[in-house]
């Protein structure tokens, strides 16, 4: 639901694990209204068994608290750009397997990193995701509730994502059945290293512009809200606190308060250290908005 002030849900990467009490309590010491979780290890293929009862309180415990919508963030090993046998079919295992889990735990989206291309070419790659996806239509078509979200990417390597118009053509090439359960998660860190400049309200206009023209701003349905460490175009995935980094308060202030962007889910995914934790960046955040 969109706030009376027309920005969207404000929200924090949850860490949970099987704490759900604790990570309900941090969302109402927050004040947040969105949030993001992993169902599983993110570094491990493994799943561990779900908890269906507490699970079942958790979800109730969130909408209680006023959060929605909840994403779930795949696993960081995923790489449906790969066509190693190995890797691919440890992959396309652990992509079906996270729709269950992202059900369980009351998600709605679920944001994926669609990979690399390694030493294949970036047209390979892409053809490889789309591919990917569609092996899986049963399960995407079993859990219409949730939809899949393609993660915009800084660029490191051979990410595949960095130009918008490579998730325009990965969605191009997903089964006409299954576009409409396809959309992007926006990363500002990642699209700010990537080659989009979000300093100026000019350059947010023009990155949404972008977007559009690629695969359309009705697929946008996430943002992760992150100040870029490294300096623009950087192509280095590397997070800040918001208004600390080379995106700066005055970027960020461009971002919060486009037309576009405005009403979306915003979830932060910024350091925690001695300096600034998420209440920081938060209330930054807000002030901001305002």
């Amino acid at each position: 639901m969109v706030p009376k002030n027309g920005h969207g849900p404000l929200g924090v990467h949850l860490g949970v694990g099987q704490r759900f009490d604790d990570a309900v309590a941090q969302a109402k010491l927050l004040g947040i209204t969105c949030c993001q979780l992993f169902t599983h290890n993110p570094r491990g293929w493994g799943f561990a068994p779900l908890d269906e009862k507490s699970l079942a309180k958790f979800r109730d415990d969130l909408r209680k608290a006023g959060v929605s919508p909840v994403a779930s963030h795949c696993n960081y090993l995923i790489n449906l750009g790969s066509n190693a046998p190995d890797i691919r079919a440890k992959s396309l295992a652990c992509f079906r397997q996270e729709f269950p889990y992202a059900r369980a735990y009351g998600c709605g989206y679920f944001v994926l990193h669609v990979g690399k291309h390694k030493a294949q070419s970036l047209d390979d790659g892409i053809k490889n995701v789309a591919a990917g996806i569609n092996s899986c239509k049963d399960v995407l078509l079993k859990y219409p509730e949730i939809t899949l979200l393609l993660e915009t990417v800084a660029g490191q390597g051979s990410e595949i994502g960095r130009d918008f118009n490579d998730l325009g053509t990965i969605i191009a090439l997903v089964d006409k059945e299954l576009r409409p359960r396809v959309g992007v998660c926006v990363d500002t860190c990642h699209v700010f290293a990537a080659g989009y400049d979000l300093r100026t309200p000019a350059g947010v206009d023009a990155a949404a512009k972008a977007m559009d023209a690629a695969f359309g701003l009705d697929r946008v349905k996430l943002i992760h809200l992150n100040d870029a460490l490294k300096e623009f175009n950087s192509r280095v995935d590397r997070h800040q606190h918001i208004g600390e980094g080379f995106i700066g308060a005055a970027g960020f202030r461009a971002f919060l308060n486009h037309p576009v962007f405005k009403p979306l889910p915003k979830v932060l995914e910024v350091p925690e250290d001695e300096h600034m934790g998420y209440a920081e960046n938060l209330a930054v955040v807000r002030k901001l908005q305002a």
